[in-house]
């Protein structure tokens, strides 16, 4: 989405490096829980997410109005239901 810390860059190495780091710290801090998210896929970044990133801003926004506020909004919603 090119938010922070992910902002624009020349290259989109940057910030796939830079997610990397993020997640290798994360999993490093949490050893206990890493050792359970093995996975045979190398790159952590998909080419959905590459693709959704040289949208443009306002197709940016619009992608994640619909699949992260309305998502998190339906799903808030049936959770207050059930509880």
């Amino acid at each position: 989405m090119r938010a922070h810390p992910f902002e624009d860059t020349s290259s989109l190495e940057i910030p796939k490096a830079n997610f990397r780091n993020l997640l290798k710290g994360i999993l490093q801090a949490n050893r206990h829980i890493a050792a359970n998210l093995e996975t045979s896929v190398a790159e952590q970044v998909t080419d959905s997410m590459v693709e959704i990133r040289k949208l443009r801003l306002d197709q940016r926004m619009e992608y994640y109005v619909k699949n992260r506020i309305d998502d998190q909004r339906m799903w808030y919603s049936k959770k207050s239901t059930v509880n």
